[in-house]
């Protein structure tokens, strides 16, 4: 899976997804994008999955034309083992 991590969570959560193609915003040059012209371009360039903290994305966006899915992570919880855990069994949901 494709797996693009948004510019307001540490790049560091690729590790997360070490059997999978991650990158993040800031790594694709893709920094100060608003959410719609991000995710066009991320779905164009093949990415299956944003991870965003960015709670508002799902409202702001008509997810019924997009092929690209999103997952929010809780920037507000710390991220323990246990977290981190969960992140990963959630995205795995995701999967083709």
């Amino acid at each position: 899976m494709k797996i693009l991590i948004d510019e307001d969570l540490d790049p560091r959560l690729r590790h997360l997804f070490e059997h999978d193609d991650v990158f993040s915003v800031q790594y694709m040059g893709w920094k100060h994008m608003d959410n719609g012209k991000l995710l066009d371009t991320a779905q164009t360039e093949g990415f299956d999955l944003v991870i965003t903290g960015d709670k508002q994305m799902e409202f702001q966006q008509d997810w019924k034309r997009r092929t690209i899915e999103f997952y929010i992570v809780d920037r507000a919880r710390p991220m323990t083992a246990e977290y981190e855990r969960q992140i990963r069994e959630d995205v795995d949901r995701y999967r083709p």
